[in-house]
């Protein structure tokens, strides 16, 4: 396998002031949009205490989407990637069907089983479990299972690596790297990075094409509230 350098985009300056991200076709100098699908309701993306965008569902009882990604601008090429990391911090009304995603994908979808590439932590009906998920358009792995627990209101550290992970293959055949064998780590209970869903191949190598940061909160209806927070994202890509 070559070697390379890494360069390190830093994001974080991105995610602060009190207005968050325009609306999709309302460029201010930021490579972020956000979505909203609300009709009557009024969710929004705030500056957060401490840094970052807060995207918080309000409890009109309506579906709704509240999120921030970039434009559809697939920025990253995942050949290029070597990993992805950020602060998060999470608050859902316990026991209704509030649903997150945070990490990297292809072009936007209102529903996350619908958008074609992902690579993303996962939250499910308020559940404070973190699931992982990846799909490349062929192998497509669901909601699996962390076993690491989100507590409300406290910022864990998410990352996803491209750069070390092996996939060993049987002996006439090269070992595959990089995209081959994703690995995706955040903290666990004691604060420490730790790697999550060690057994399971994350496999992305059928997709050459580029990627966006993703963040969204949804709920199918009710009067749920939700909030995800993101703050110092930085993305790490290999220098030529």
């Amino acid at each position: 396998m070559s070697e390379h350098n890494s360069i390190c985009l830093d994001y974080g300056p991105f995610l602060r002031g009190s207005g968050g991200p325009p609306a999709a076709g309302s460029p201010n100098g930021t490579p972020f949009v956000k979505r909203d699908t609300s009709s009557a309701g009024s969710p929004t993306i705030l500056g957060a205490d401490g840094g970052g965008w807060a995207c918080t569902m309000d409890n009109t009882s309506e579906a709704q989407i509240i999120g921030f990604d970039m434009n559809d601008e697939l920025a990253f090429d995942i050949d290029d990637l070597q990993y992805i990391e950020w602060l998060a911090a999470l608050d859902a009304t316990p026991g209704t069907a509030v649903s997150m995603v945070m990490g990297l994908a292809g072009a936007y979808n209102a529903a996350f089983d619908s958008v074609a590439q992902n690579c993303w932590f996962k939250y499910v009906a308020a559940d404070d479990t973190a699931f992982v998920e990846t799909d490349d358009g062929t192998n497509d792995n669901d909601d699996k299972s962390t076993g690491i627990d989100q507590a409300d209101g406290v910022f864990k550290r998410y990352r996803i690596d491209f750069a070390t992970g092996v996939q060993t293959r049987q002996p006439q055949l090269a070992s595959l790297g990089g995209k081959s064998n994703v690995i995706f780590q955040m903290s666990d209970a004691n604060g420490h990075l730790t790697r999550v869903c060690s057994t399971t191949l994350f496999d992305m190598s059928n997709y050459s094409g580029g990627l966006q940061f993703y963040a969204q909160v949804q709920k199918a209806s009710g009067t749920a509230t939700g909030t995800l927070t993101i703050k110092d994202l930085k993305v790490g890509l290999k220098s030529y």
